[in-house]
């Protein structure tokens, strides 16, 4: 059963559904926002984070370049950022150290990304393996001399290095923002290429100290080439990518590069052969702050502030979009109730007045227009229409309610008429008939009285029988008209004798057996109704009865009813046919869509409800069907009182027999 809401409550949630999708958008947007808060905090950590690599990049060349000069004896010719291998080893680990803390704090994708870059720093081959042959070193230190230990460090850390600026250059491919992806790229490409001139400049110096001089053979020749075009193409891409908030920056890279003399040299290397070894200790003994070294912590210091800006601006969009949303809601919130109010209110007065018109006004005026008594025209009721105090769409439906309304009582009106009409013609019909048949019927009675032929005396009993099963069918139109049966006496009759006048207007009444019939005498008032519902239900038993099967009847009396049984022993019917059956005989069920077949069963339910007689089918003991008929004790009369049929006509019940 479907749960019945209140109109307040319907609307309310019809209202609900803006609300709720208002709720729905604005989750979303504040979901959108919060995402987006999300993603561009992801991005400002990578971006930030690639800043961590470089610094720790920055203290691996410083300490791989002091500790290659120094295994090599000639760490005081350059003049670089840390005085010592102590001081370059600490300021590494304490790079690193926070390096780590850095991307653990920042978890999720960095910590994923540098993940790998870590392990190599602090696993086997790293930074611990590479300075134990270091401090175990005790060989000669010099230029001159072919020093695997130097090599094998400087390539150790290089490797260390190149772990490290890997993953910042997958980061920068994830970054969305333009600023801070061309920011990662160019502090990726600075930090290489620094480490391409320590490269170039190494082996510069040795191919020098520990050649004739001169790089001059194919081999020497060809990989000073290839070292010189390797970083003037990446010099060229930096200050070329330096555009935007970068560009003084790479403005001021191009000045302080040019300045130091290295790129020059390098290209001088490869045009005479000769090595400026003075020129490129002098170009690579710089500040801090100078050439690419000052330009990685200058676009670091962008990137920081980019950042910033960008986690400022989602904070405060999320913010603003919060607010918007918490207002819209709220105000949402509040227009509900007067929204319904003023929704439901006219709604709930028109359901109401629908209510009363669908419950009484509309079928007390249907039932006012059916009891019109014969004689006065059949006209519509006065209707009282429905009001509301609207002019929306709720008084467009209560006009069109109105409209149905009248429209129900003229068809209505038109049904009864057309009715009534049939019945009048039924009941001409049946009057004209009775008239016919009972002229008939006392023409056959004089007939038999005068007969003294046996076989023409039985065909004239016959010819009696199917005339009062034709006459009783005149009445069964009469009865179906609405028409009173006009066969009515004032003298009661014995029961036992009204059923034998019930038997001679059935076919085959030879089949029926009374047995068990407690004697009763009936008014008569309702002799001839009685008989002819007695008439019906036998004639009913007989057809429903197999082959062979009598029908019995039988009646005993009680204290305030006599019941009468008709038995049958055929078919039987199931519980729905049953069930139908008896809400006809009851006149639940209205006669005009009723199958024809059926009219006898309206004819019992009109001539029982005349007289408040109770008939109702029930399945007999074993098979077939039982119509019980209860007469109430005020229909009965004392059994001394003369009797209509034994003083009317006894010669026609008793040649029942006869045939």
């Amino acid at each position: 059963m479907a749960l019945r809401l209140p109109i307040k409550v319907k609307v309310a949630a019809a209202l609900s559904v803006p609300l709720a999708l208002l709720l729905v958008m604005a989750v979303l947007e504040v979901g959108r926002a919060t995402r987006e808060a999300r993603l561009v905090r992801e991005q400002t950590d990578l971006a930030t984070a690639a800043i961590g690599p470089s610094g720790v990049i920055n203290a691996l060349q410083n300490e791989r370049n002091f500790t290659g000069m120094w295994l090599l004896g000639s760490e005081g010719a350059i003049d670089l950022p840390v005085d010592t291998l102590e001081q370059a080893r600490a300021q590494t680990d304490a790079s690193i150290r926070r390096f780590r803390e850095e991307v653990a704090r920042k978890g999720g994708h960095t910590a994923r990304a540098y993940a790998p870059a870590i392990a190599a720093l602090e696993g086997e081959g790293g930074i611990r393996d590479l300075r134990g042959p270091v401090d175990a070193y005790d060989g000669p230190r010099s230029l001159t001399e072919f020093n695997p230990t130097a090599d094998a460090s400087f390539a150790g850390y290089s490797e260390l290095i190149d772990a490290l600026a890997d993953p910042t250059t997958e980061l920068s491919r994830t970054i969305e923002d333009g600023e801070l992806r061309r920011g990662v790229i160019l502090i990726d490409l600075a930090s290489r290429l620094v480490d391409r001139f320590a490269w170039a400049v190494r082996e510069s110096i040795l191919q020098v100290a520990r050649g004739d001089g001169f790089v001059d053979e194919p081999e020497e020749v060809r990989l000073a080439a290839r070292t010189q075009d390797e970083t003037e193409t990446q010099h060229l891409r930096i200050v070329r990518l330096s555009a935007g908030v970068y560009e003084d920056l790479g403005r001021e890279l191009e000045a302080e590069s040019e300045a130091t003399g290295v790129r020059r040299i390098l290209r001088s290397i490869v045009e005479t052969g000769e090595v400026d070894v003075a020129g490129l200790l002098e170009g690579v003994s710089i500040e801090a702050d100078e050439s690419y070294y000052g330009f990685i912590h200058e676009v670091s210091s962008v990137i920081r502030t980019r950042a910033d800006e960008l986690n400022e601006a989602t904070e405060d969009r999320l913010q603003l979009v919060l607010g918007v949303a918490g207002v819209l809601l709220l105000a949402s919130a509040l227009a509900v109730p007067l929204v319904s109010r003023s929704i439901s209110k006219p709604l709930l007065s028109l359901a109401a007045q629908a209510r009363d018109l669908a419950a009484r006004r509309l079928p007390q005026a249907v039932h006012e227009v059916h009891q019109t008594p014969p004689g006065r025209d059949v006209g519509p009721p006065p209707l009282e229409p429905i009001r509301v105090r609207t002019r929306d769409e709720v008084a467009d439906v209560a006009a069109r309610l109105n409209a149905v309304q009248e429209t129900a009582v003229a068809l209505a009106v038109e049904q009864a008429a057309l009715r009534r009409n049939g019945s009048e013609a039924f009941v001409s019909l049946a009057r004209r008939n009775q008239n016919l048949l009972t002229r008939q019927l006392d023409y056959i009675t004089a007939l038999e009285s005068g007969e003294g032929d046996a076989h023409t005396l039985a065909n004239l009993f016959n010819l009696d029988h199917q005339a009062t099963r034709m006459r009783r069918n005149a009445e069964s139109l009469l009865v179906l008209g609405g028409a009173p049966v006009m066969r009515h006496s004032a003298t009661p009759a014995p029961l036992l004798d009204v059923v034998r006048a019930a038997l001679g207007e059935v076919d085959d009444y030879s089949m029926v057996r009374v047995a068990g019939l407690a004697p009763a005498t009936v008014a008569g008032s309702i002799v001839a109704d009685l008989s002819h519902l007695l008439a019906e239900l036998i004639e009913n038993a007989l057809r429903a009865s197999l082959p062979g099967e009598q029908v019995e009847v039988r009646g005993h009396g009680g204290a305030d009813t006599y019941t009468l049984g008709i038995i049958d022993h055929g078919r039987g019917m199931n519980a729905q046919q049953l069930a139908e059956a008896n809400r006809r005989l009851a006149r639940v069920e209205e006669r005009d869509i009723a199958p024809a077949r059926h009219l006898g069963l309206y004819v019992t339910a009109i001539l029982a409800a005349r007289h408040g007689i109770t008939v109702k089918l029930q399945p007999t003991p074993g098979i077939g069907v039982t119509a019980v008929v209860r007469l109430p004790t005020g229909l009965l009369v004392r059994d001394d009182a003369p009797t209509t049929l034994q003083r009317a006509r006894p010669p026609r019940l008793a040649r029942l027999s006869s045939p």
